[in-house]
Formats: C-alpha cells, sequence, structure tokens
C-alpha cells in the first residue's frame, strides 16, 4: 500500500513538473525572451511522436495505444525543436 501511495505521489509530482515548466516556457515566449522558429509541420509526425513517447508507459499499464491518422499530411505551423505547435 505504501509503495503504491509513493509511486501515485511520483507520478503527480512529475505531472506537476512538467505543468510548472510548460507554463514557464509559454511566459518566457509571450515576454518575447524566447522566439518561435515557425515552419510548416506535418501534424501526423507530431501525433506520431507522442504516441512512441506515450506507448511504453501506456503498455506497462496495460492500455493499447492505437493509431488512425489521415493518409495525405496535415499541415500545421509550429516549431518542431521546441516541440510546441
Amino acid at each position: 500500500m505504501q509503495q503504491e501511495a509513493h509511486a501515485m505521489v511520483e507520478r503527480q509530482v512529475s505531472h506537476l513538473v512538467r505543468l510548472v515548466d510548460d507554463l514557464l516556457e509559454v511566459s518566457r515566449i509571450t515576454t518575447g525572451r524566447i522566439h518561435l522558429q515557425e515552419e510548416l509541420i506535418d501534424l501526423r509526425v507530431v501525433v506520431r511522436g507522442a504516441i512512441e513517447t506515450t506507448r511504453s508507459e501506456a503498455g506497462q499499464k496495460g492500455h493499447t495505444v492505437a493509431e488512425s491518422l489521415p493518409a495525405q499530411p496535415v499541415w500545421i505551423i509550429g516549431d518542431a525543436r521546441r516541440g510546441r505547435l
């Protein structure tokens, strides 16, 4: 029971750290301290990357991740290096 609680706290702290990091980055972008390098990006590539990032963890929890993406590119404008779209 204590191990489960500890694992849950670790997951929640990890989520909070990512949230704070994202908020700080948005602040830096909106105040002009960071400039995005906008370019055309195929959204399918971004989605596949996100799926690959989460597939292992999802599998460990007994979840299956499936994708159903269009055959044609879905173009968006974003900053591929920063992962911000």
